[in-house]
């Protein structure tokens, strides 16, 4: 894989995501003025369960398949039986519990929201092992445009069910929508052909290296949708919603950029496991890039939050503010080191991936059953506190597979974070200055972005150019290796 590959893969998926960010602003306001936060929450509790679903449909066996070297029909055929029956299973457990979801969250209307959604890992599971054929051969731009099919026809279902007054069924019909165009694009562009064959012993490997890949997934719920259980049952449907809203766009980072590039890389860097020094080199690099993306952005928005989300979602979401605020640190620090599962995966360290994630599952279940006694404030103040203090821990775990240490790795961080920080203080001093309204400060926020990445580049040009040129070097004697 080249270079050029390399980008071309990363950028068409994070071109996906950018898409479905870019419609999502533009659609996520006329949705959000028809629906208060309490049906967001009502979503948010079903996509609790929903989500568990999907984080064990596939059993780990899509990214087992990515990394062989040959393509098996038995294999390849067994392994889409067993997902594809793993995921119908789950759509009927998710439909037979769904009364019990309704009754413990004492919300009747959270019981035919589930019982919808239920359909969801039925499709996943018809899903993970043709896109994993297309991922192993590099077909990651088809993959990306189901991804944009998806995301903008869900958008438009999404927007004619809310004017229409059907509530909270319009954030479900955008899922259903979604994933149906997705297997629609996956089915017209997979190479994969399903055979009448099922063997259980020739799946033995896979599935053992999915154990750990599954056991992260399960660990990786808990920890991300943990908040939608405690606050969603203590705070109420309300301020679920607002806490919601604002973890969507502290996620943006890791799912937007840190996602695509995890995707795209995993691949090849499984191919050259061995060679510890350039995947080093690679993962400096690319997080170096990474933090000029994200840094910048996510800082100027926390320091405009309240003209942001006022302006962008209407002022009944103006309370999102200050929970974004609180909980953005950490969010533009995932979308880094997101890059973590990557290495640790490829190079066979996929149980100490299952013990980080495990570590920091255990200690944000802790700090959230304290903090949520004090409000949803206390609850943002330590999901922050929780990532930054975890942080060089987590550091030391993963950098130790590629022979770096965390002096290496906040080396390429440092000039961003400095250039996000100044940049943020220096909107806050303007916009006291010169008392402007929500719309100006938008738009001098926008050309603020553009100057502190221009800065940030500028600051880093010399080392940039080298880590890609190295980077060229690297992936053309892995390509000549096989590789």
């Amino acid at each position: 894989m080249s270079v050029k590959r390399l980008v071309l893969n990363a950028s068409a998926l994070s071109g996906a995501k950018i898409l479905a960010m870019a419609s999502q602003f533009l659609v996520l306001p006329i949705i959000a003025r028809y629906l208060p936060p309490s049906d967001f929450g009502l979503v948010a509790v079903a996509m609790i369960f929903v989500t568990f679903t999907m984080a064990v449909t596939d059993a780990g066996l899509g990214s087992s398949l990515v990394r062989t070297r040959h393509y098996d029909v038995e294999v390849w055929s067994s392994a889409f039986w067993f997902v594809a029956g793993l995921g119908l299973l789950l759509s009927i457990l998710l439909a037979a519990i769904s009364p019990l979801v309704a009754w413990w969250f004492d919300a009747a209307e959270v019981q035919p929201l589930l019982l919808t959604l239920a359909l969801v890992p039925l499709m996943q599971g018809l899903l993970a092992v043709p896109q994993a054929e297309m991922q192993k051969r590099g077909a990651i731009p088809q993959i990306a445009l189901g991804e944009t099919l998806g995301t903008f026809a869900g958008f438009g279902v999404a927007i004619w069910i809310a004017v229409k007054g059907g509530g909270a069924w319009a954030l479900v019909a955008q899922q259903l929508t979604f994933w149906l165009i997705r297997v629609i694009v996956v089915a017209m562009s997979t190479r994969f052909r399903l055979h009448r064959m099922f063997v259980w012993h020739v799946l033995g490997e896979h599935l053992r290296f999915g154990r750990d890949t599954v056991g992260f997934a399960l660990v990786n719920f808990t920890l991300r949708q943990s908040h939608t259980l405690v606050i969603g049952k203590s705070l109420g449907p309300h301020d679920l919603g607002v806490f919601t809203m604002a973890s969507r766009f502290s996620y943006l980072p890791s799912d937007v950029v840190g996602g695509p590039v995890f995707y795209s890389l995993y691949a090849h860097l499984a191919a050259m496991a061995g060679d510890r020094a350039a995947m080093r080199h690679m993962i400096l690099s690319i997080s170096r890039l990474l933090a000029i993306l994200i840094f910048p952005p996510m800082a100027l928005v926390a320091a405009g939050a309240e003209s942001f989300f006022t302006l962008f979602l209407s002022e009944k979401w103006t309370s999102v503010a200050p929970i974004f605020v609180l909980i953005a640190p950490a969010g533009a620090l995932q979308g880094v080191v997101v890059l973590y599962g990557t290495v640790l995966m490829a190079t066979g360290h996929t149980r100490r991936r299952l013990r980080i994630i495990l570590e920091m599952a255990i200690y944000w279940i802790i700090l959230l059953l304290i903090s949520v006694w004090f409000g949803l404030e206390a609850v943002a103040v330590a999901y922050t506190f929780w990532y930054l203090s975890y942080l060089p821990r987590l550091t030391r775990l993963f950098l130790s597979a590629i022979d770096c240490t965390r002096r290496q790795y906040m080396d390429v961080l440092w000039v961003a974070a400095i250039v996000a920080v100044s940049a943020a203080c220096i909107h806050v001093g303007m916009t006291l200055a010169l008392a402007l309204d929500g719309r100006q400060e938008m738009l001098i926020l926008v050309g603020e972005v553009l100057l502190a990445w221009g800065g940030a580049f500028l600051l880093e040009r010399q080392k940039i150019l080298n880590d890609l040129r190295y980077l060229r070097q690297v992936l053309a004697a892995s390509k000549t290796r096989g590789g």
